[in-house]
């Protein structure tokens, strides 16, 4: 069978993590640490987590991209039949738990290069061809970091092929109907959370959140739950406080932007790409000038 990996080649299986669906476990193959994510044993006959375990192992095989996390193949329980995915290992975690253990903010130059990485693979995600992958759940939990501080997309299990002509589904009655109140609702699009049709330009507004995180190291919709959160940005278009000095007026346009609340008048991630690359090259230049002071990346 192409993609899989033998289960007894697979030994040292440490739990790293968990999510309503599933398991991740730590493991090594042939001497390489590797990610492996397991349906809950009590789920295995769960329709609903099966069909999302299958949307990522069937679009998982289809993607290879730098800021992509990298499919490895799956791998068969032995003694209990159970399949699992197989990914490459990202040994600084998740930007989630980056922003949780580090109490000193990101410089400006290294903020912008990991938007520039949320960018660029969310670019690749959104061009495919014939049909665009959206992405639903974009959240700094679902954004890995290497040990060089590069940022990889992950966890697929929420994402759809979509035709993006008129920013709807080709078919409302077949397996192209998008649910509404998809993935998390503090960075969750408004659009989604109305139930109303939506494309890729969901996860330009959950990426406004994300840069705005990055950019200002605050947490979107700080005080509020996250469904009070997404219900005040769909009813009443409330969004993060873009106070001035938090963030450098030119990003504050640019996020500002990104979660307008016309998802027509929202830049495609090819836009972004354009406007971020030159401000992250002069922060960067910036940085090293004044290497030693200023604010930095605490990374341990």
């Amino acid at each position: 069978m192409a993609w899989e990996i033998p289960d007894d080649e697979l030994s040292e299986r440490t739990e790293i993590g968990a999510g309503a669906f599933g398991v991740v476990m730590r493991t090594r193959w042939r001497g390489t640490i590797i990610a492996m994510k397991q349906l809950h044993r009590h789920l295995h006959h769960d329709e609903v987590a099966k069909a999302e375990f299958r949307t990522e192992l069937k679009l998982m095989r289809q993607l290879h991209h730098p800021h992509i996390v990298q499919f490895l193949g799956t791998s068969i329980e032995t003694d209990t039949g159970l399949v699992s995915l197989c990914f490459e290992f990202m040994h600084a975690g998740s930007l989630d738990q980056l922003f949780r253990k580090s109490e000193v903010p990101l410089s400006l130059g290294v903020a912008l290069e990991m938007a520039l990485d949320v960018a660029r693979g969310m670019s690749y995600l959104h061009g495919r061809k014939p049909l665009p992958v959206i992405h639903r759940d974009l959240k700094p939990g679902n954004l890995m970091l290497t040990r060089a501080m590069r940022l990889k997309i992950g966890d697929f299990g929420l994402s759809k092929t979509l035709s993006v002509r008129n920013k709807m589904p080709q078919d409302v009655d077949t397996n192209f109907t998008m649910t509404g109140e998809t993935g998390s609702y503090r960075y969750m699009a408004p659009e989604v959370f109305r139930h109303e049709f939506y494309g890729p330009a969901v996860d330009v507004y959950a990426a406004s959140m994300i840069f705005y995180q990055l950019f200002c190291f605050q947490q979107p919709f700080a005080g509020l739950n996250p469904v009070d959160a997404a219900k005040m940005a769909s009813a009443e278009a409330l969004r993060p406080t873009l106070a001035q000095g938090l963030m450098p007026p030119e990003l504050s346009r640019i996020v500002r932007s990104m979660w307008n609340p016309d998802d027509m008048a929202r830049p495609t991630f090819v836009n972004l790409i354009d406007q971020l690359e030159p401000l992250a090259t002069w922060h960067q230049d910036e940085e090293a000038k004044n290497a030693g002071g200023g604010k930095c990346c605490v990374v341990s």
